[in-house]
């Protein structure tokens, strides 16, 4: 076990749509408050962050993008205010607007820093990142993990590729997978029911609809199972599914929750056979995505079908615990539910990759990684 020592306060800096949403936050909390005495949460989110501890997010809810940027920027400035009067032993910076901020409160006031990218900045193809500002937020990125104690990314293929991105050095970024603490591991049985579930932001282009399609046709041989819609999402993309349900008449069969806390979904994805995630090919953000639910399956030990990656042929694919997919159309997620339901997966092959993948097994990248005292 890690002792505490004599450093006093860390920050973790992150922007994004939302903390809890953003599981790996609170891992990274927890890590660090086996060196610190006080850790605080701080950032601009896209949603409230409500928590009884002590933090400093400031969520931005506007639908107008000129508004939201004039929002954002006092946001930002209030946050560095109160960094500068804070004066933290360490702040750990959480994707690139935070570690660009990290980066001139090094150079002002030798504050160290540590940066994460959640994301493949540079393969996005929405605004504020699309091609158009790229070239901006590649020397943000750069400048972040350039003047960082240690960065990190989300896998090795990401690892990989960032390296020759920025043309770093090997030993200047590192990988953490977006996976689990062990303490999380449960015991519990699942029902005898055949539920198959989606747990996870319900909107377009998840391909949601083809998984509907896809279960009406697993219905005809497997007439009592269920489908669980677990999320929230758009209030008329959430009427378009539920009607679609309608129209294929499995209706009674599928159930769409709404917006549920993380762990109601985590209870749903563990109470399931088969889960899903799926994510379209139209960036490289997407086409090498590093998702928490290939970690979140494994730790519910419920079959995986998600698109094909290079982490999930490794991880899922390769142990032979759910099926990786190319072709989202109904007729192929029919296919790699049934290949499932034929030959499940063991308990003891998901206890294994517990073992391995396990937070307390990649924490130690991030300890080894603060300066000395």
């Amino acid at each position: 076990m890690v002792k505490p020592n004599n450093r006093k306060t860390a920050i973790i800096l992150y922007f994004g749509v939302s903390i809890q949403t953003t599981p790996k936050v609170s891992l990274i909390k927890r890590t660090l408050e086996k060196k610190f005495e006080n850790v605080i949460i701080a950032g601009v989110t896209a949603r409230a962050y409500t928590s009884e501890a002590n933090h400093k997010v400031i969520a931005i809810e506007s639908k107008s993008k000129i508004k939201k940027v004039m929002l954002s920027i006092i946001a930002i400035t209030k946050i560095c205010n109160w960094i500068n009067k804070s004066n933290p032993d360490l702040v750990y910076a959480i994707n690139p607007i935070p570690g660009f901020i990290s980066a001139a409160f090094k150079k002002a006031k030798s504050i160290t820093y540590l940066y994460e990218t959640l994301e493949i900045f540079g393969g996005i193809d929405y605004f504020p990142y699309n091609k158009r500002y790229r070239n901006l937020w590649y020397h943000i990125e750069k400048i972040a993990i350039q003047n960082s104690e240690m960065s990190f990314t989300t896998d090795e293929f990401r690892l990989k590729l960032l390296r020759r991105y920025f043309k770093i050095k090997n030993e200047k970024i590192k990988f953490t997978y977006n996976t689990r603490e062990i303490a999380e591991i449960s015991n519990k049985t699942k029902p005898q029911k055949l539920v198959l579930s989606y747990c996870g932001g319900v909107y377009p282009g998840r391909q949601i609809e083809e998984i509907i399609h896809a279960f009406s046709l697993l219905k005809e041989t497997h007439p009592t199972a269920k489908l669980i819609i677990a999320g929230g999402g758009p209030p008329e993309y959430l009427r378009k599914i539920s009607a679609l349900a309608s129209d294929l008449m499995i209706s009674t069969s599928v159930e769409i929750t709404g917006h549920l806390a993380n762990e109601e979904l985590k209870d749903i994805m563990s109470d399931s056979i088969i889960t899903f995630a799926f994510y379209k090919g139209d960036s490289l953000n997407n086409r090498l995505n590093s998702p928490n639910k290939i970690f979140d399956s494994i730790f519910s030990r419920t079959a995986l079908i998600t698109t094909s990656s290079p982490l999930s042929r490794k991880i899922i694919a390769s142990n032979h615990i759910g099926e990786t997919i190319n072709n989202t159309n109904p007729a192929d997620i029919l296919d790699r539910c049934l290949k499932i339901l034929s030959t499940p997966p063991e308990k003891s092959e998901f206890d294994a990759l517990m073992r391995k993948y396990c937070w307390e097994s990649e924490e130690e990248k991030i300890l080894q990684a603060l300066p000395p005292t």
